[in-house]
């Protein structure tokens, strides 16, 4: 609530205020993908209708070449009911310390190809949620 009154009362007041902006990367939930197929003698391909492929884990890494992912420093796992949650944390301090260029990859289910993206140097933590219930399953990625 201080912080929803603080930006219009300092400009009442002439007064500047340090800007906080707070970097966010986060993962697309669904990834579309074109697939192709070569003939085949006797078979016809057909393309489903596009839903897009839904996000599967994410890792943190030192380069865009690396296959080595940096170790989660956190994770927890909760069950309330029929909702379960599951949540893998990154900080980041420490493994900037020894490669300040660090790099999100993104992985979706259902193919080979994944998304990558630097991190600026202002992202000090990542967090990869997977929340369920018996109905829906959602996956969500977010660098801070």
């Amino acid at each position: 609530m201080f912080f929803r009154i603080l930006p219009p009362l300092a400009c009442l007041l002439g007064i500047a205020l340090p800007v906080w902006a707070e970097p966010e990367i986060a993962c697309p939930s669904r990834l579309s993908v074109t697939a192709s197929a070569a003939d085949m003698p006797g078979w016809r391909a057909v393309r489903r209708a596009e839903m897009g492929l839904p996000l599967e884990r994410i890792a943190i890494r030192q380069a865009p070449d690396s296959a080595e992912d940096i170790p989660q420093t956190g994770f927890l796992r909760m069950e309330q009911g029929p909702r379960k949650t599951i949540l893998a944390r990154w900080d980041l301090a420490e493994a900037r310390a020894a490669h300040p260029a660090l790099w999100l990859v993104c992985f979706y289910a259902g193919t080979t190809i994944s998304l990558m993206r630097e991190l600026s140097s202002e992202v000090m933590s990542c967090e990869y949620r997977i929340e369920s219930t018996d109905t829906r399953l959602e996956e969500t990625a977010i660098c801070r």
